[in-house]
């Protein structure tokens, strides 16, 4: 399963589940939670293989109905067996930035209208079109965007 159309699956298909896919991230959220807040009930790394790598929070299962919790459990699922290189059929790229002292790679990440810096294991990945969108949110960035696109390596 790709990853738009998980995405697309839970949004149109569930009542009380929303699915947002922010970076190497997808978050579930029950009806009334906000990114923001980190008030997922469901974090699935986009490389996720197992469940294992994945980090449920039951305190935010309020108001989410059985049906929508099982629908959801489904897809992520899908997800899981579908093999990485196939979840998404955009090219993805981080924004790379400067090595901290201790030589490690950072990357800007655009999280709910703030900027901030992570080291590369935990980068935002972009598509193109998010790229062009970010560019178009912040014209004086524009160049830098340009500048620090880096393609991501599976």
């Amino acid at each position: 399963m790709k990853i738009d159309e998980l995405i697309k699956c839970i949004n149109k298909t569930t009542t009380t589940v929303s699915a947002k896919h922010s970076g190497s991230e997808i978050a579930f959220y029950g009806p009334g939670k906000h990114s923001y807040a980190m008030d997922y009930f469901l974090n699935v790394p986009v490389d996720a293989r197992v469940w294992d790598t994945i980090e449920f929070d039951p305190d935010n299962l309020d108001d989410v109905i059985p049906q929508d919790l099982a629908r959801t459990m489904e897809v992520v699922q899908r997800l899981i067996d579908t093999p990485v290189r196939e979840r998404s059929l955009e090219k993805r790229y981080r924004l790379r930035w400067f090595k901290d002292l201790n030589g490690a790679i950072n990357c800007l990440n655009y999280i709910d209208g703030e900027w901030a810096c992570s080291d590369i294991h935990y980068a935002n990945q972009y598509s193109q079109r998010e790229l062009e969108k970010l560019k178009k949110e912040n014209p004086r960035l524009a160049p830098a965007i340009d500048a620090m696109k880096e393609p991501v390596e599976e």
